[in-house]
């Protein structure tokens, strides 16, 4: 009998301890997102917090509570909270995303040619005239398509406004293609993949570790709609993290060009 009584006061002694330690390392996410707003520069004191301080803390918390087994009861809870403070981490950074974002509905698909905006004509040296897509301090993002043959093989340039040099270029089989420029780089997406260019050299932008949401063009109930936001969170070279970052894309689709800040195809 006082085996089971202690059998029960040591699983008492551990879920006590899991459930603090869960609690503790929800605040620490919860301070790092609300109060910090996921500043890069707290990132590492946060993530500290929650995966190494929490589970040490509720792990101490079990092995005072419990009579026997001091040990395993240290072990089994903080083996838990890591466990559970992992998954809730994979929720918040992989699968939330997956379904919080916005899109518009295309048009009848079956049209054909161009629709484009000409207050978004844009020259682009030795090429053509293309669609200003994106721009920020440094260049201009121009997409040039050829609009005469189904499925508009399209070629990106971004373009330095200083010198108007070509700076990067990349072509693709058609025109689904999105923008968004952030803080200086270029996040360019073309069938699911992702290009992350610095528009002031050119250069691809080196990372550790880079998720995002962004789905592009997808059906539903037999409409076609194309993603208009993206979430991104990197691990960057140099050890610098950005965690959900989001952002509106502007994109070309199926000869229609969609404002993504606006939410609408523009004419």
């Amino acid at each position: 009998m006082d085996l089971i009584k202690n059998m029960k006061l040591d699983i008492i002694s551990v879920i006590s301890g899991i459930i603090i330690g869960v609690i503790l390392g929800v605040a620490s996410y919860l301070a790092y997102t609300s109060i910090f707003h996921e500043s890069s520069s707290e990132f590492y004191l946060f993530a500290s917090l929650a995966l190494i301080v929490s589970p040490l803390a509720g792990s101490m918390i079990s092995a005072l509570l419990a009579k026997k087994n001091k040990p395993a009861a240290l072990l089994i809870t903080g083996s838990v909270i890591l466990f559970t403070l992992i998954v809730l981490s994979i929720l918040s950074y992989l699968v939330l995303p997956l379904f919080f974002y916005e899109s518009v509905q295309l048009p009848d698909t079956s049209r054909t040619g161009a629709h484009m905006p000409s207050g978004l004509n844009y020259p682009i040296p030795g090429a053509g005239t293309g669609t200003l897509i994106a721009e920020d301090n440094y260049s201009n993002v121009v997409v040039l398509s050829d609009y005469d043959h189904s499925p508009y093989a399209s070629t990106v340039y971004l373009i330095n406004k200083s010198g108007n040099k070509v700076l990067w270029r990349q072509s693709f089989n058609d025109d689904v293609i999105a923008a968004a420029i952030d803080r200086g780089t270029l996040n360019l997406f073309h069938d699911k993949i992702g290009y992350y260019i610095n528009t002031e050299n050119g250069e691809f932008v080196k990372t550790i570790v880079r998720l995002d949401n962004y789905w592009q063009l997808y059906t539903s109930s037999n409409k076609t709609y194309v993603q208009t936001t993206f979430e991104t969170s990197v691990l960057n070279a140099d050890g610098s993290v950005d965690s959900h970052q989001q952002m509106y894309m502007n994109i070309t689709a199926l000869g229609y060009f969609i404002c993504g800040s606006e939410g609408r195809i523009m004419k």
